[in-house]
């Protein structure tokens, strides 16, 4: 059989499942939204009960569908601009290091630049739950604030925490290929999402709190 064969099968296989897997995507982005929301109430100084946690997560849904918009728009703005800067840059150095080399150097430099702006963005939903900001345009400039003088320590600081979630995630996906084992890959990975979630959401509303200057230390401290 035709490999062109075997993709319209599937296609037509997986056509009539597309409604109900955007939902239960949809479903799930609109939850876990919730959830991080709320813990971030719940883990900072106004300390609100479970249910008021909730309601404010849900009273701020707007505003936090509007920062996932922006940043969509956003990174797809950056994604074209600088795409066509890395094919420039790949250009002129491709006579230098080779096609090859230029085009990894173009990538990376791109792929660092995104992981920068992501850490520029990272206190937007605290800045939001914790201030009320209303305005998505508002949440990021505030962040972009916040993180002016330390998103270099920063940086380093959330790699430092990612390596080791990223080695014990390997770990486990080791074991989990082992006979057997679905039900551990299953449990010990949520398990560990879960824990790793609840800390940076901690790690994040700590630090909203000392560079805005809810704690007695402000944000030398962190520097």
């Amino acid at each position: 059989q035709a490999p062109a064969a075997d993709t319209d099968e599937l296609i037509a296989r997986m056509t009539p499942l597309v409604p109900a897997l955007l939902a239960i995507g949809l479903g799930t982005l609109f939850f876990s939204t919730i959830g991080y929301a709320a813990m971030i109430l719940l883990l900072g100084h106004a300390r609100p009960t479970v249910g008021e946690a909730l309601g404010a997560a849900l009273r701020a849904l707007p505003t936090l569908i509007g920062c996932v918009l922006v940043a969509i728009g956003g990174y797809l703005a950056f994604a074209l601009v600088g795409t066509l800067a890395m094919a420039l840059l790949a250009l002129g150095l491709s006579f230098v290091i080779g096609q090859a080399g230029a085009s990894m150097v173009g990538i990376l430099l791109l792929v660092a630049v995104l992981v920068w702006l992501a850490v520029r963005f990272v206190l937007v939903t605290p800045v939001v739950m914790l201030e009320g900001v209303s305005n998505p345009l508002t949440a990021f400039t505030r962040s972009w604030q916040l993180t002016r003088s330390c998103h270099r320590r920063l940086l380093g600081f959330l790699a430092l925490l990612l390596v080791p979630y990223m080695v014990i995630s390997g770990v486990v996906s080791m074991v989990a290929g082992l006979p057997g084992s679905m039900f551990f890959n299953v449990f010990a990975n949520g398990l560990l999402s879960l824990a790793f979630t609840m800390l940076l959401t901690a790690i994040l509303v700590a630090l909203h709190q000392q560079l805005a200057g809810g704690m007695p230390q402000s944000a030398a401290e962190f520097e």
